[in-house]
């Protein structure tokens, strides 16, 4: 069985980067449900 693997493009990681850096308060957790992302794609 494969694993998927999704890749992001770069607009939309530095759209992520801009949203935490804009918004300090908000978690990885919370940023991620926004974005349709894991948690983990946001913290590294």
């Amino acid at each position: 069985m494969k694993n998927k693997t999704t890749a992001y493009d770069k607009e939309f990681k530095e759209q992520v980067v801009q949203y935490m850096l804009d918004h300090p308060d908000t978690s990885c957790v919370e940023a991620s449900k926004m974005f349709g992302c894991h948690s983990t794609t946001i913290a590294e």
